[in-house]
């Protein structure tokens, strides 16, 4: 995971846990997981729609002959893709990687 720093130089990354000074005018933004956290919320908060449902649709644009088939797993994953707001997302990942 990375450190966040915004300065007027742009966004620097700082690997967590290694040492680090801010340079004049930065401040600390957060981390790389928060941000890309916030960028998902509002990509879907936009649009209104679950993750899992947004991945269903995706998935059935694919031509017939290379769509995968819907399974009980597809729908187990689309339940947690659809909680990934209320979750975040290193517990989303870890309860998708759980399905088998």
């Amino acid at each position: 995971m990375m450190i966040l720093l915004k300065g007027p130089d742009g966004l620097r990354r700082v690997p967590e846990g290694v040492p680090y000074r801010k340079l004049p005018g930065e401040v600390v933004i957060g981390s790389e997981q928060d941000r890309l956290e916030a960028d998902l919320n509002n990509a879907l908060s936009e649009h209104n729609i679950p993750m899992g449902d947004f991945v269903e649709k995706a998935f059935k644009l694919l031509p017939e002959a290379i769509r995968p088939k819907h399974c009980s797993k597809c729908e187990k994953r689309k339940q947690v893709l659809n909680l990934i707001r209320e979750n975040g997302v290193l517990d989303t990942l870890q309860k998708l990687r759980e399905i088998k």
